[in-house]
Parts: structure tokens; sequence; C-alpha cells
């Protein structure tokens, strides 16, 4: 510092070297005016720039994060609003005091360089920012690289950016004495508007980033370590030493020291710059790593705009890195203490591509509050309705959903489909299998027609379907069901009708239902069955909590060896309301088909055929997710429909049964399954072979 820390006047100086030149740092991203694509590595501007490299900004650059709409103003010797970089991109001027040229003009050649390392434009010209879609306001302290003020002067400068709703404020200016060798009281009563100004704009969410300083010590200067005596300052404000292109140490560079809690590593040595004559130039300085850190809490800002700005500020010291950086004297994180490493680096090498990610993991809201908590994302899928269609798989996949990093509720955004949790199969397999049949435990008729029969631990679509397909009921086509345990009675109401009824109920899933069945024999070769049945959970194989169910069997035996056998099957589904991460239904209506031939022999039986799995054929189905969140941590969510209607083509089965050889009791089985793709089945072939004895 050149003359006096008085509250009277205040003589500082750019923190520039060679000539007070700017610093570095910058990212490859579209212009300001015209968009020009992806960032790439191999671009030039961005080549032209390792700083963009070191922090990882291309990554977030790639991503979509270019700072655009974010304000960050340059507290500096003003921005050459003449250059390629700034061309109608300065948004608004201010100059600390009268007898200053206006702020678009830089007579000391240093601002033009600050702020193209934190929001160049990326042109096809020279060298670009960090940020290169930023909003940038340039409020000029001085035509000189000496800069002389009065505590008016600067709180009224700092008041007007709150007044220009800026939001990053960058200042690559400071000078002695060096945090430390001064008490807090000093500082806090010998600078009362500014130190005022200050904290109204921390209080309005101004992030201030200084640059360290360039005098080589041990300590930051004062400006830059405002914060070590005003804890209010604190959240909201980062100090910058700076590394070389081997990420060392540079030598001139101020250390952390007492600021190590709100100071951060960022490159600035030997940096390509905006010149204010209209090209590029070489220069090094803490006052060009400073806004390498500005640029990226425009990215973080443009990421995460729900987070308060003391958040975002965390995430970038929290993602910060000791890894890679190396001291003059040679220590690194493995050969030298933590302390040490600190005391040089603070919390270390920013990260901007970390910063921009989850940090510690995502979850999904459940209630109408951050506050409510979050339920790890791998934890929390969600379970699909059964039968839902291919269609509404699609549509999730282009639905998008708020879901947040459990580090400090930062908002993300996945596909709904990578949220849900689809049912393996909703198909049985089909063939002859012990597993359909379904022999009675008790079995009592009386000699009016009246019959009861109790089933234990049976397939639950045994119940009312056991009496007319016997041991063709696994050739049928049907939804994977709960075992089960009932009862069922029969009365045969004349020669050619019989009337039914059951009641079953399975303890595993919770799960009841009840139906009714006519079976008509039309003739010797012909029958034909009716049902209807009610369910409760998952009696009938649906995950659904409601559900009619109408079937239509046919058996119509053509030769004394070959039988036609078929059924269809209309489910309704009750009407359910969605919630917070929870399925609704309208209207929903499921159905399911079979048509196959038996042929027989003495030893053998072969059926061949075509099924439709269960699949939804009407209905509207929803879910609320969460789309987002404010400022306050409140989570809005949005109503999702869909069209749940089903196109899923047939698919085709073949089963045998047949005597073992060598053995006078028992078979054995093979059945073959072609199981057509929808979400909830893949496209694909099932085989198996069973023994029975």
């Amino acid at each position: 510092m050149r003359g006096s820390f008085s509250h009277f006047i205040l003589s500082v100086s750019l923190l520039g070297l060679a000539a007070c030149g700017g610093g570095g740092g910058g990212s490859t991203a579209e212009s300001g005016a015209a968009a020009t694509g992806p960032v790439v590595a191999s671009d030039m501007e961005a080549r032209a720039n390792y700083a963009l490299r070191s922090v990882k900004a291309l990554e977030a650059n790639a991503r979509g994060y270019t700072g655009r709409n974010v304000k960050i103003g340059i507290v500096d010797s003003g921005i050459q609003g003449t250059h390629q970089d700034f061309a109608g991109r300065i948004a608004g001027t201010y100059i600390l005091r009268g007898g200053l040229t206006a702020a678009d003009r830089d007579q000391v050649n240093h601002g033009t360089g600050v702020a193209s390392v934190a929001a160049g434009a990326r042109n096809g010209f020279g060298t670009q920012g960090v940020a290169y879609d930023a909003t940038l306001y340039s409020y000029k302290l001085s035509d000189s690289s000496s800069i002389g003020y009065t505590d008016s002067d600067l709180a009224a400068l700092i008041n007007r950016q709150v007044a220009d709703g800026v939001e990053i404020s960058n200042n690559s200016w400071g000078g002695s004495p060096l945090v430390g060798s001064f008490g807090a009281s000093t500082y806090m009563n010998g600078r009362p508007q500014i130190r005022d100004a200050y904290r109204n704009a921390v209080n309005n969410g101004v992030i201030f980033v200084f640059a360290a300083g360039n005098s080589g010590r041990s300590q930051v200067e004062m400006h830059g370590g405002a914060a070590h005596y005003d804890a209010i300052l604190a959240p909201q404000w980062l100090t910058v030493v700076d590394v070389d292109s081997n990420l060392r140490e540079t030598s001139y560079t101020n250390r952390c020291g007492l600021a190590q809690s709100f100071c951060v590593t960022a490159p600035g040595g030997n940096v390509v710059l905006a010149s204010n004559s209209g090209g590029t130039r070489l220069n090094s300085g803490t006052s060009f790593a400073a806004p390498v850190v500005t640029g990226a809490l425009a990215l973080l800002k443009q990421a995460f705009p729900t987070l308060t700005s003391a958040q975002v500020v965390t995430r970038l010291k929290e993602t910060a890195t000791l890894n890679g950086l190396t001291t003059v004297s040679g220590c690194t994180i493995n050969t030298c203490t933590e302390a040490t490493m600190r005391n040089v680096f603070g919390r270390g090498l920013i990260d901007v591509n970390a910063a921009t990610q989850p940090i510690a993991g995502l979850g999904m809201a459940q209630g109408a509050h951050l506050d409510g908590g979050l339920t790890p994302v791998e934890k929390a899928r969600i379970a699909l309705p059964a039968g839902v269609s291919a269609q509404v798989l699609a549509a999730l996949g282009a639905t998008q959903v708020a879901v947040f990093d459990q580090f400090d509720g930062a908002m993300f955004q996945v596909s709904a489909d990578k949220l849900m949790e689809p049912i393996a199969t909703t198909t049985r397999q089909i063939g002859y299998s012990a597993d359909t049949a379904a022999a009675p435990a008790a079995d009592v008729t009386f000699a009016n027609g009246l019959s009861f029969a109790t089933m234990t631990q049976a397939d639950a679509h045994a119940f009312g379907q056991q009496a007319f397909w016997g041991g063709k009921l696994g050739l049928v086509a049907q939804p994977a069901s709960a075992r089960a345990s009932g009862v069922e009675a029969r009365y045969a109401a004349s020669g050619w009708l019989s009337l039914g009824g059951y009641a079953a109920f399975s303890e595993d899933v919770e799960a009841a239902s009840l139906g009714f069945d006519g079976v008509a024999t039309l003739s010797e070769r012909t029958r034909l069955r009716l049902g209807f049945s009610m369910a409760e959970g998952e009696a009938i194989g649906a995950t659904q909590e409601g559900q009619s169910n109408f079937t239509f069997g046919l058996r119509h035996t053509l030769s004394d060896r070959v039988e036609l056998f078929g059924q269809a099957a209309l489910t309704r589904i009750d009407d359910t309301a969605s919630g917070i991460n929870t399925w609704g239904q309208t209207g929903a209506v499921m159905q399911d088909a079979t048509l196959g031939l038996e042929l027989l022999s003495d030893h053998h039986a072969l059926s061949v055929g075509v099924y439709q799995p269960q699949a939804q054929v009407g209905g509207t189905a929803e879910i609320t997710l969460a789309s987002g969140r404010d400022l306050a941590g409140n989570i809005q969510y949005t109503t999702h429909r869909f069209d749940a209607a089903d196109a899923t083509a047939p698919g085709l089965f073949l089963a045998l049964r047949g005597d073992v050889p060598g053995l006078s009791a028992g078979d054995f089985t093979l059945s073959v399954q072609q199981t057509p793709g929808n979400v909830q089945r893949t496209d694909q072939a099932a085989f198996k072979i069973g023994f029975q004895f």
C-alpha cells in the first residue's frame, strides 16, 4: 500500500505484474453476440488459455454453463469497450470519482485483461473467458496504476454494484498492510462506511472476489482479507492466490495464511489476455487468477439459480483440491503436511467441473420442503404399475425430474425413466406345469349337485378356473400372481350348466379376491366359460389396489386327438389418485388373450399357439414428480399424465409333455415362449424344462 492506512484517503494499486498488466484464465464457449456451438478442447481460443483446462472449465462449458444472464462487476481500471471481446457487452459503467475517463475506456491496460479472463467472448479471436456469456459491468477506480479514494468514494462504488444487481464483484486491486499486521478493531472502526457497504452488499447476495497480492508474502493484502476481520463477509468472500501452468506456486504470489478458510487457488502466471489495443498480450499476477474464480462462480450461479450466494461459494470451496499443487519449495500434499499446504493454497485449486456436479449424491424430495429430507435416488425407485406400456416409458424418458444434491440441495435434472423400477415380468411361463395345477386339499360333493373344495398355497388363477381347464390351466396366458388359499363352491344347475364361486386370500401380499363363473357344455365337443372376479392387491397378479376382471374361455375338440382352446380376459383397474412419487390411474383397462391348439398321442401332448401378455389397452396414468425448488427450499411439483394404451404385438409359445422313457410313473415338460417387448417385458425367448414324478 502506498500511503497510510486511514479512513480519509487510501492509496492502493492494481495487482498486475509487468507494467501493471492484467491476469489470465478463460474458457471456450459461445460469443455473447452469436452462438458458435459447443465447447471443444481443440478450439483455438481454448488452447490459448491453459487456465481453462487447469480448473476444468471446459467440461462445465460443454454442459451448457457459460454464465448467461449472470452479472459480473469488474472493479478495476475500466474495460476497453472497443475490444472485440467486449463490444456491446458492457451493460453498465461507473467511475469512482470525478476527473476519471469513462469506465468503458482502459488507460492502464489492466481491467480489460481482467475482464477477458472472467468473461471474454468466445468469438474465434484471441482467448476467451471462463463465463463468456456473462453480463459485464465496469466500475473504474483509476486512470493509473495507483488508486486514491476516500471512504465515501469506495462505499458509493460498492453500493452502486448492489443497485446494478451485480452478483459477483471482481477486485484485482489492493495494497499493504497485510492481514494480521493490525487488529480487528482497526479494520472495523477505521473505515465504517466501507465496512457497512460491504456488509450491505453481502446481505444483498453479492459475492466478492479479491486478488491476494503479488509481494510474495505469507499473508494476503488487507482488502482481500477483510473477511478475516468481519465474519459477516466470510460466507460470500474469496481471496485468490495463483499458480503457473504446472500448478506450481509462483514466486510473487502472496500466500493464504490467516485467510485460508476463504482463500482458493487459480492459474494466473503467464496467461493470454485481451489488450486495450485490440489484440492480446501475455502477463502474470494474482490479478488474473482472481477473475478465473469470478468466472467459475458465474457458471455456478447459472447452474444453480436457487442456491444462495453463500451456498455457491461453499460449493466452489468444497470441491477445490490440494492434489497436484506444488509450493515454490517443492512441497506437495504427499510430501508435506496438509496444514503446510493450506497455509499456501487455502482450500486448493478450484475445480469447476466438480463444483457443477453432485457432491454428496442425488436425492428425491418426498415432501413440500427440502427440510423434509431427501431419499437417495438409488433407494427411492418408483414401481411402475403392472402392464404400463412402452409408450409411457418413452414419454418418461423425455420427462425431466428435479433431484437434489444431498450436500446443499442444489438442483439437478434426470429423465423420469431413470427413477422407475420396472416389474421384472407380468407374464407367467406358459406350459404344462405342475405349478399351475391346484389339487384340492379337501373336496366334498353333495347329492344335489353342490360341491365344495378348499385349496392352500395354489396359484391364485386356479380359483374359478381349475374346474374348467384342468391340466391345461398352464397353457393359458395369465399375469404372474401370488400364491393363495381359499374355498370354491360349484353347483351343477343342469346337465349343461354349472355355476361356481370362490373366495381366496394371500397373506404374503395382503391380497384378497372374490369370483363367480358359469361353465356351459354346448355339446360333447364344445365348452364355454364366463367368469367375473374382483380383487384387492395382487391376488390376480396386478399391483393395483382394486380391480374387476371378465374372462371368456373356450375348449373345442376337433377330433379325438386335437383340441382348440382359448381365453380372453379384460381387467378394469380401480381409479387411483397420483401422489408425490406415486402413480395413479384413471380408466385403466388391461387385456390378455391366448389361442392354442393341442395335439395328443398315447404318451405325449404338444400345444402351440399365440398369446398377448397382459397389457394396458386404455386409460391414463399419472404421477406427481418434483420439477424445481425456490431459494427458500420449497419444492415445486408437476403432475405428468400419459396415455397408457399399449400396442404390444402377440407372442408365440410351444409346450410339450410326455412320459419319461423307462419309468412307469412320471413325465417331463418342455416349454418355449417368445415374449414381445414393452416396458415390463424385454423382447426375448424363454425356455424351460421340467420333470415330474
